[in-house]
């Protein structure tokens, strides 16, 4: 990610996404807050899982999946790898990396 920051110097925001073919195909929608994602509604049964025994399953219908891309704000992205320092390479993703940068993200519904 700090590539991107580097090889793109004239970019006010950043788009990383993680698959070649992207489920958002057009972004003319104003931006709201510095970090977006787009998600998808969740098809697969969820369950809660404690102590390696189902409690309940999860309404999906209160879920979504994030697909991406996300889209970050250049200052923004930039403050998040900051905060990290050493941490970025413990991220296993962008969901952790926004919750160990303590970054808010608005949910995008791709279409």
């Amino acid at each position: 990610m700090r590539e991107a920051i580097r090889d793109a110097p004239a970019a006010k925001r950043i788009l990383i996404a993680n698959h070649p073919l992207s489920i958002a195909k057009t972004f003319n929608f104003p931006p709201t807050l510095a970090v977006e994602v787009f998600t998808v509604p969740m098809s697969d049964t969820v369950k809660e899982v404690v102590a390696g025994k189902v409690r309940r399953t999860v309404l999906r219908e209160t879920l979504v999946q994030v697909v991406g891309p996300w889209i970050f704000d250049r200052e923004a992205l930039a403050d998040a790898l900051t905060r990290l320092g050493d941490e970025e390479t413990e991220t296993a993703d962008m969901i952790g990396l926004c919750q160990a940068a303590h970054v808010r993200v608005r949910v995008l519904a791709a279409r």
